[in-house]
């Protein structure tokens, strides 16, 4: 999921012509960032996506995300709960302290595998602000490999520890997904796979661990 929002509709749109052999409605009922891997839900009716909407806004949605971080995190698991502004400054948010204006946002994290000076981190979002993870992650004082805005240093992180790498995007992928049916209440699950840059990268670490 690395197009803007226009360009992932019409290509669902295009595969489910093809697929169906007809013009079907589609739209998303949440977003990616635009660096970000993985799984991403849309409705196919009107009805769909408004209930759909609405379940995101209630939290109905269980997300799980993978992700490779610079440092070991101490300690391994937590909640890391920050507030987020509302709007940008020089093309970032940032966090605001409690008794500022801003959005609640709560991330779930645990040390899933320790690497090479860095560690793959599974994420469980509570609330889903934008960049919410990119910001808690550097709250935290790990921020994703590969991150431009949120972070000090060579934006590709070129080096980690002994191991050179080429990460030219946020290691940061949206693994599972776990939501009833907007209109019927069937449980729906999703797990979307390693893309090859995240598993080449994870892979390489590994070695030298």
């Amino acid at each position: 999921a690395g197009s803007s929002e226009d360009t992932v509709l019409k290509r669902v749109r295009e595969y489910l012509a093809f697929k169906l052999r007809h013009k079907s409605y589609v739209g998303m009922l949440h977003r990616l960032d635009r660096d970000t891997s993985g799984s991403l839900a849309v409705a196919l009716s009107k009805d769909a996506h408004a209930a759909g909407r609405e379940m995101f806004k209630h939290h109905e949605f269980e997300r799980h995300y993978l992700a490779i971080v610079q440092g070991i995190p101490r300690p391994s698991h937590g909640t890391i709960e920050a507030k987020i502004s509302t709007g940008y400054r020089s093309g970032r948010r940032k966090l605001v302290d409690d008794d500022d204006e801003g959005l609640e946002a709560s991330t779930d994290y645990r040390v899933k595998e320790y690497l090479n000076d860095a560690a793959l981190l599974e994420l469980r979002l509570h609330t889903g602000r934008q960049h919410q993870i990119r910001l808690h992650l550097e709250q935290l004082g790990h921020p994703l490999l590969g991150e431009r805005v949120y972070a000090e240093g060579d934006a590709r992180q070129s080096r980690v520890g002994k191991v050179k790498v080429d990460a030219r995007r946020n290691m940061l992928h949206a693994w599972t997904l776990a939501f009833p049916h907007p209109l019927i209440g069937a449980p729906i699950a999703v797990e979307a796979p390693l893309p090859e840059d995240f598993e080449t990268i994870l892979n390489k670490l590994r070695l030298r661990s």
